[in-house]
């Protein structure tokens, strides 16, 4: 092996070290869509488990849930919204790519990937979620399918930005299985 070569195989390896495998930019894609929301939010648990209250008809999981709520275990971590990404400030930090959007006047719907874990690429599902500013609140509602994502789901190899809302999967599931879906609410930080 030359000089040149080692060189090469260095340089590839630094630039590997310092941007990560999938190139990935710190500014991501953005949607105009999305700037309604965009910004840091604070995860509101007081609105969230009142909601929990009106939907779940099971006071012991909701006495559960409160009970494990805590500042070091929240139920969901603050988020930050730019572009097409939601990304939560907990360690490990969640985050949310958003794809097929499509809007039902002030209701925004879509699918995205998620992460437990932004920094683990194998920690990945996929959910249908919805988002909505009510009495200046973000409302986050998220349906995350089960396991990991089937290697034949189109999404995974091309994720559409937008979708049209006559099709929209999101609205129908949450009509057919309303308990299957986590709604949480924030409050947008001031700057």
């Amino acid at each position: 092996m030359n000089a040149l070569s080692v060189l090469q195989i260095a340089f590839t390896f630094c630039l590997f070290l310092s941007v990560g495998c999938n190139m990935e930019t710190d500014t991501p894609p953005n949607d105009d869509r999305l700037s309604p929301f965009a910004g840091r939010w604070d995860f509101d648990p007081e609105s969230t488990f009142a909601l929990m209250e009106k939907r779940i008809d099971n006071p012991d999981a909701i006495r559960i849930s409160r009970q494990f709520h805590t500042s070091a275990s929240p139920l969901h971590e603050n988020l930050s919204i730019a572009g097409i990404k939601l990304t939560g400030d907990g360690l490990p930090s969640c985050e949310y790519q958003i794809f097929a959007l499509h809007q039902h006047g002030n209701v925004l719907c879509g699918k995205a990937w998620h992460h437990e874990d932004r920094h683990d690429p194998g920690d990945m599902s996929k959910c249908f979620i919805q988002l909505e500013i009510i009495d200046s609140k973000l409302k986050l509602t998220v349906n995350q399918l089960d396991g990991l994502p089937d290697l034949n789901d189109p999404d995974l190899y091309s994720s559409p930005s937008s979708s049209a809302p006559n099709d929209c999967q999101t609205s129908r599931l949450i009509d057919s299985e309303p308990n299957e879906w986590a709604v949480y609410f924030f409050n947008k930080r001031e700057s």
